[in-house]
């Protein structure tokens, strides 16, 4: 189609924002490494699964997919063990 819609320009625009972020963090002198909290992930993830807050009640019909990324984030984070038999059933 070729032509930009208003998400589209949006998206655009969160993702140049983040990438300054990212380059300006990589450039800066006081970061020396980036630290993944692996814990605080899993808990984080943990929680998504067993409810999720108000701000993704518009993604009720994306729940599925919702779902889904959460449990792909435990698995490459070495976690899938950590579900409940509550959160399976």
């Amino acid at each position: 189609d070729g032509v930009p819609t208003e998400t589209w320009v949006q998206q655009v625009e969160v993702e140049n924002h983040l990438l300054s972020l990212y380059n300006y963090e990589l450039h800066s002198e006081s970061v020396k490494s980036v630290v993944l909290d692996r814990e605080q992930h899993i808990t984080f993830c943990l929680e998504g699964l067993n409810s999720l807050s108000e701000g993704y009640s518009c993604l009720d019909a994306s729940r599925p997919w919702m779902c889904y990324w959460i449990l792909h984030s435990l698995e490459l984070l070495g976690a899938p063990d950590r579900l409940s038999s509550d959160t399976v059933n």
